[in-house]
């Protein structure tokens, strides 16, 4: 009996330490100013959106998921402390366009306030012609972000980056992709062809 109740009192401190410990750990998350480069366009699971070209050809991008989740940074061989830190995953897919499995096309942007120092942006996008088979390309950017502006059927974005550019990203399987434009605020506005078409959002 005196075994059982020194195990049980040992587990007790064991768990008392291991809330105090977590309690202590710093938690980053992402502050109200961080929102001026987070996409919540996309915070509405199954909206859709629409972009054409000049031959008004058009792709459509949908909404899979947008979630927050609670992650572990630093430590032992990282410059940065033990911490949690909060990320966003956002998920998106191009709506059927008469791939044979349009289920392999997953498009992820994962948004991170790494460390409470800076917001980094991770892109992992299927590759062309057919994203069931030819893998995917990742681009990583960290804050600072060198911004570009664009004008958008009278719509002004003045957060854009160029990614993936050269990249071969997969939107439709009868085409060729080598830029996308991406606005800190409002997600993906644009993407380009190999063969001179520019597809830009349309709502």
């Amino acid at each position: 009996m005196k075994k059982l109740i020194f195990l049980l009192a040992l587990l007790f401190s064991l768990f008392s330490c291991s809330l105090d410990l977590e309690s202590e750990t710093p938690y980053y998350k992402f502050s109200k100013s961080d929102y001026k480069y987070i996409p919540t366009v996309y915070d509405e699971v199954g909206k859709i959106f629409t972009f054409r070209n000049q031959l008004n050809e058009e792709i459509k991008l949908e909404v899979l998921d947008y979630y927050f989740t609670k992650e572990t940074g630093g430590g032992i061989g990282s410059s940065e402390s033990f911490h949690y830190y909060q990320l966003l995953t956002i998920e998106l897919k191009v709506v059927d366009n008469n791939i044979s499995n349009s289920n392999c096309d997953l498009k992820k942007i994962r948004i991170s306030n790494w460390g409470g120092h800076y917001i980094a942006t991770r892109f992992n996008f299927n590759n062309a012609p057919d994203p069931c088979t030819n893998g995917s390309s990742v681009e990583k950017l960290e804050f600072p972000y060198r911004f570009n502006e664009m004008r958008i059927n009278n719509v002004n974005y003045n957060k854009v980056v160029n990614i993936f550019e050269g990249s071969g990203i997969y939107f439709h399987p009868d085409y060729s992709f080598n830029k996308v434009y991406f606005d800190f605020k409002e997600g993906i506005i644009g993407f380009d062809d190999l063969e001179n078409n520019k597809w830009r959002i349309v709502n």
